[in-house]
């Protein structure tokens, strides 16, 4: 390979080669053109001392990519931002002499398209589409298996393209007048059907349909590389009273694996992976032996045990619901000349609700407008990993504007708030944040309306390991 330290020929060729590409890769991941220098800085003094022990010496532009995801991840600590662009350069006037579109036009579509996708999805778009890390390189870079990685790539490809093609045609400005048009809607939601028909039918999205997720991830500009970041490097890499330092910087890069490429922190060494397994073997067996319990629960010769599924008679011959016991309240004996009340049934210390007047609606009085409120359903909804949950936002009697907060960070909200017209639905997207191990929880989400008491809906999640 001849990358040696102190071969300075060797570290300026490497240098001239990939700083532009790694400095534009280390902005998209950081947002500090500062902190994206000196990973970039860092990387290439690591690569001088580390980079000699891969076993492929095809994969070099691989190491750079994955030592700088190394540094940019630590540095960050927060993969939930999404990408960022430089756009200092842009005048905002132009026009893509590919697609003929207008560059704002083209900028708002790719920000809004990678909004909707979550930061895994966006990084795996970024090196593929826009720095050409495909296949083997791409796997090594992320430090997961070929296939794996690949899967990953073609899952955030689809859902990109979709994104692209909701945004882009959202640009039209047919579109845009109907939006403007819509009652009280922040943003308006195109069905795919509907997105199918306005693009058949308008001539000014023929050239919107033609743009991919590609071309847009091409569109921002280059970053500018700092002047003084090449005489940095090469002042680090060949001063000799500086080998301390390179050393330094060189054990911050954290270990190699196997293959002699940086170890990823996101992705679990094997005696972590081997303690994931073991712990899920352990977590299964508790599960199972909970199961037996329940199955053999009322046979067990404990009788004082209750079993959720157990039932008891009501007073009027009728089944309570599940877990709830029918008791009979203490009455006092009618006075001497009283009619005695009639016994109401309680549920678990509640009195049950007594027949209303037929046609009367409770609470409100006879002849008055029924009043606008905000109904969200379901109030109890389970997640799984890799999946996603649906919560029903109706506006009943007239417009609702709705805010939501979430009790935990591990739950994700497709919108926060918004506004929705007279007796119209919106479906709120919710999901689980990906971690390599998922521990059982709960979480509460508050819909608050701009009428009416604030609503809650129980979110439960079990255990779940990501596996490769």
């Amino acid at each position: 390979m001849g990358l040696n330290e102190g071969n300075e020929d060797t570290l300026a060729t490497l240098y001239d080669v990939y700083v532009e590409r790694l400095y534009d890769y280390c902005v998209s991941l950081t947002e500090e053109p500062k902190a994206a220098a000196d990973i970039v800085h860092d990387t290439f003094i690591d690569a001088s001392r580390r980079a000699p022990r891969m076993r492929n010496r095809e994969l070099l532009r691989s190491w750079l990519y994955a030592a700088a995801r190394r540094r940019c991840l630590q540095r960050t600590r927060n993969r939930g931002r999404g990408l960022h662009w430089d756009w200092s350069g842009e005048t905002g006037t132009g026009v893509d002499p590919d697609s003929g579109l207008p560059l704002s036009e083209l900028r708002s579509a790719l920000e809004g398209a990678l909004e909707r996708l979550d930061f895994g999805d966006q990084e795996l778009l970024l090196l593929a589409l826009r720095h050409d890390v495909t296949g083997e390189d791409l796997a090594a870079v992320m430090g997961v298996p070929a296939r794996r990685a690949n899967s990953q790539a073609a899952r955030a490809w689809s859902l990109a393209d979709s994104a692209v093609t909701t945004e882009v045609l959202s640009q039209c400005p047919r579109r845009a007048a109907a939006k403007e048009s819509a009652l009280g809607t922040e943003r308006l939601e195109w069905a795919p059907d509907h997105l199918a028909a306005h693009a058949a039918m308008c001539p000014d999205c023929l050239l919107r349909t033609e743009v991919s997720v590609a071309a847009l991830l091409r569109v921002p500009p280059a970053p500018v590389v700092p002047a003084a970041l090449r005489h940095r490097v090469m002042h680090t890499g060949t001063d000799s009273e500086l080998a301390g330092y390179r050393a330094d910087i060189a054990a911050r890069g954290g270990h190699l694996n196997s293959d002699g490429m940086p170890r990823q922190p996101d992705v679990p060494s094997p005696i972590a992976r081997r303690w994931i397994f073991t712990a899920g073997g352990v977590a299964g067996a508790l599960a199972s032996a909970l199961v037996a319990a329940f199955i053999m629960g009322p046979s067990l010769p404990n009788s004082e045990i209750e079993w959720p599924w157990q039932h008891y008679p009501s007073i009027d011959g009728g089944s309570p619901s599940k877990g709830q016991r029918v008791r009979q309240p203490v009455r006092q004996p009618p006075a001497q000349g009283e009619q005695a009340d009639p016994v109401v049934p309680q549920l678990d210390g509640h009195p049950a609700a007594t027949p209303s007047t037929p046609g009367a609606t409770p609470g409100t009085p006879h002849g008055t407008p029924a009043p606008v409120q905000l109904e969200v359903g379901p109030t109890v909804v389970t997640l799984q990993l890799g999946q996603e949950a649906y919560v029903e936002l109706s506006a009943l009697n007239g417009p609702v504007t709705w805010s939501a907060v979430t009790s935990t960070g591990q739950l994700e909200l497709a919108a926060q708030r918004g506004t929705i017209a007279k007796d119209h639905t919106y479906k709120l997207k919710i999901t689980l944040k990906r971690l390599l191990v998922q521990l059982p929880g709960q979480a509460v989400i508050t819909f608050t309306g701009s009428v009416g008491q604030p609503q809650n809906v129980d979110v439960t999640w079990g255990l779940s390991l990501l596996h490769s």
